[in-house]
C-alpha cells in the first residue's frame, strides 16, 4: 500500500508536458482560488471572474484532461470541496 502511495505521489510530481505545472503545484493553485464548482472553474478560466487572478499559462483550463493519468481525482478534489474521508477526519488531517 505504501509503495502505491509513493508511486502516485511521484506521478503527481511529473509535469504532463512542457507547458503545464505538475499536478501538485497546479492543484495547490486551484485550491487557493476557493472556487466551489466546475462551472465556476470554467468561468474563471475564461477570465469571467474579475475578483480572481487571471489564469497563469502553466495552469490548464481543462485540468481533467491534462492530469487524467497524473493525479486527477475529480472536480471536488481539484477544487478542495470534497468532504474529508472518515480516515482523514479521525486522524485530524487537513
Amino acid at each position: 500500500m505504501e509503495n502505491q502511495q509513493q508511486e502516485k505521489l511521484s506521478i503527481e510530481k511529473v509535469k504532463p508536458n512542457a507547458k503545464y505545472s505538475c499536478f501538485i503545484d497546479a492543484h495547490d493553485f486551484a485550491q487557493s482560488l476557493q472556487l466551489r464548482s466546475r462551472k465556476e472553474w470554467r468561468a474563471w478560466a475564461k477570465g469571467e471572474m474579475a475578483d480572481k487572478p487571471q489564469r497563469p499559462n502553466h495552469v490548464p483550463a481543462h485540468p481533467d484532461g491534462i492530469y487524467k493519468v497524473k493525479g486527477w481525482q475529480g472536480w471536488k478534489h481539484w477544487l478542495g470541496t470534497a468532504e474529508k474521508s472518515l480516515h482523514e477526519k479521525n486522524a485530524g488531517l487537513n
